[in-house]
């Protein structure tokens, strides 16, 4: 029984691995009819291979729970830590209870069900993405490997976008949009992705251990900065100011990483300028607009002195040596007051300016316009909408039925219909009300808080910590899309790491060999 057992354990984890494989190096680059039909494909391409993996992995799994409940004592005891059901599975599994309460009486049981089109944020996806984050992050351990192949199959989208961008199409298309990038589609898509998925390499390099590592990644993080200041929109800012902050957090734990983090911010800088350079040497072939942060950044030298200051900053932090920083639980405190006093200071700005001029309609390229009409929004449900929401990705449909709101709606937006509130927080509110967005930021707050605390022991948390953290960031002026949220979701599945006894996993208990090194800083 226990050949036939470890036979299973074995073509469960392989499937497993599998699965991941074919999110992260396919489905980024799978797109139907060009940029087209790209939401539709890529959702399909998503939730068909998805929905596959689930029910495969699932029988294989509960095949090997059911094996392990047939076991002596002493081995029901070595697994005993790994079936534990932590706040993130509960917070989990209560949001997915709303998104069928919702989806039963929503606003329109069909989008709500299936999701709107060219968008497919129904409850289809949520309950089969939720599904595989329980199931998963009781079946694989978070190995360097999985890291590794998601920056690197990253980097490769990231590079065909900085081609795009300068007129070197690698990939023929029959419709060309410079609004759209790679094999991502339109640039709040790009940005989606790449607030999750930069994460990843950054980290690679932030924690390398030896030079070789370093280089590397080093390298690999220098093309995803350029790709983040090609691109064009602004909110990629966010996500830059997001990871270094964090990281910088982090870093307060020795000299080393702070030493290691003054590089990161003087590659971020001359990212910039290769940027720039790029753009003197083909000027005819960058095709999109400067007049945002993006151009001013690459066109201005200013960031190439504070690169060369950083680099000094880090050799003396190398030549201090590798102890703890004095004061180090002092400037964390600092450091964790710092974004709240930002808050207050924008929040004072806004509310002592006198409307349009503190917040006007065509801030962010219309946000303000948005959030002012979903703000309205909330005024117009019922106690139970106020609860439960309208339904999965019913935002559209809700804006459009109340005559108010669609009369300013089509005089500020023409024919484009709105989908979401380009604000995650808001758009939650409105499609899963009070209880669905308190579980669902409950969920993603849960297992940022968990692997910060398990990245003192196994940097490889960290990794998870930083993708939760700009991915929430990043959409605070942007929105859940299936080329973001996917790939957290997975990612905050290896982030689970620790939660068993020697590296072991509910389900299937399997281990990985390669995982991130123990630290003590």
């Amino acid at each position: 029984m226990e050949k036939g057992t470890g036979i299973v354990k074995e073509i469960t984890r392989l499937f497993a691995a599998a699965y991941f494989v074919i999110i992260f190096g396919i489905y980024p680059f799978y797109m139907k009819n060009g940029y087209v039909e790209i939401g539709e494909g890529k959702y399909r391409f998503f939730i068909y291979v998805s929905i596959a993996a689930l029910v495969i992995l699932g029988i294989l799994g509960t095949f090997c729970a059911l094996q392990c409940m047939f076991r002596g004592r002493k081995e029901k005891k070595e697994h005993k830590s790994a079936g534990n059901v932590s706040l993130e599975d509960i917070l989990l599994v209560l949001f997915m209870v709303v998104i069928v309460f919702s989806t039963i009486f929503s606003v329109d049981e069909k989008q709500a069900f299936r999701g709107a089109e060219g968008w497919k944020m129904g409850a289809v996806f949520w309950l089969v993405l939720g599904g595989l984050y329980l199931l998963l992050s009781r079946i694989w351990k978070a190995g360097k490997w999985m890291y590794c192949f998601a920056a690197l199959s990253a980097g490769a989208v990231f590079f065909l976008g900085i081609c795009d961008r300068f007129s070197f199409h690698l990939i023929p298309l029959e419709i060309r949009d410079p609004a759209f990038l790679s094999t991502l589609g339109n640039i709040n898509w790009y940005c989606g992705y790449y607030s999750v998925l930069a994460p990843v390499c950054v980290s690679l390099f932030f924690f390398a251990k030896s030079k070789k590592e370093c280089i590397l990644w080093g390298a690999v993080a220098f093309l995803y900065f350029m790709a983040g200041f090609c691109q064009g929109a602004s909110s990629v800012f966010l996500i830059f100011g997001a990871l270094l902050y964090l990281l910088l957090f982090v870093s307060l734990q020795n000299k080393k990483w702070l030493a290691r983090w003054c590089e990161l911010v003087a590659l971020w800088a001359f990212a910039s300028q290769g940027i720039g350079l790029l753009r003197r040497i083909r000027p005819e072939g960058y095709l999109y607009e400067t007049d945002n942060l993006c151009g001013l950044c690459t066109e201005t030298g200013v960031l190439f002195g504070v690169g060369a200051a950083f680099l000094i900053a880090a050799f003396l932090f190398h030549k201090a040596g590798e102890g703890e920083l004095k004061s180090r639980k002092k400037l964390q405190i600092f450091l964790g007051l710092l974004p709240v006093a930002v808050l207050l200071i924008i929040g004072v700005f806004v509310t002592a300016g006198s409307g349009d001029a503190a917040w006007s309609a065509s801030f962010g390229n219309g946000r303000g316009m948005i959030w002012k009409i979903s703000g309205k929004m909330l005024g117009y449900r019922n106690l139970w909408q106020k609860l439960f929401g309208v339904g999965p990705d019913c935002f559209g449909v809700f804006a459009y039925s109340l005559p108010e709101i669609a009369g300013e709606l089509t005089k500020f937006f023409g024919n484009d219909k709105l989908t979401n509130a380009h604000n995650e927080l808001l758009t939650q509110l409105v499609n899963t009300g009070l209880l669905g967005t308190v579980f669902y930021f409950g969920f993603l707050g849960s297992s940022f808080v968990n692997c910060m605390k398990k990245g003192r022991e196994n940097t490889g948390a960290y990794i998870t910590a930083l993708c939760i953290f700009c991915y929430v960031i990043h959409n605070m002026v942007s929105f859940t899309q299936v080329l973001n949220v996917p790939f957290l979701f997975l990612l905050m599945a290896l982030g689970r790491t620790g939660d068993g006894k020697k590296g072991e996993r509910a389900v299937t208990g399997l281990t990985n060999q390669k995982e991130f090194p123990k630290i003590k800083p």
